[in-house]
């Protein structure tokens, strides 16, 4: 296996939490299929799940602290 950058998430809200209809992602392995797109694979929010093996959360919030 090797890391992808996360660089979009299509979602809809829903009571329960937002549910997930696409991720895109950029790839760098050279395959024929990540050469022609750069990179770039859009993995549609039902198979996911069954491709990722690690996630993390990261959350990223303004500082009021000044330098």
């Amino acid at each position: 296996g090797h890391a992808v950058v996360i660089t979009a998430v299509s979602y809809n809200n829903s009571p329960m939490g937002p549910i997930i209809q696409s991720v895109t992602v950029r790839d760098p392995f050279p395959t024929p299929r990540n050469l022609a797109n750069k990179g770039r694979v859009v993995y549609p929010g039902v198979s996911i799940a069954s491709v990722m093996q690690a996630y993390w959360y990261i959350r990223v919030q303004r500082s009021n602290r000044r330098r």
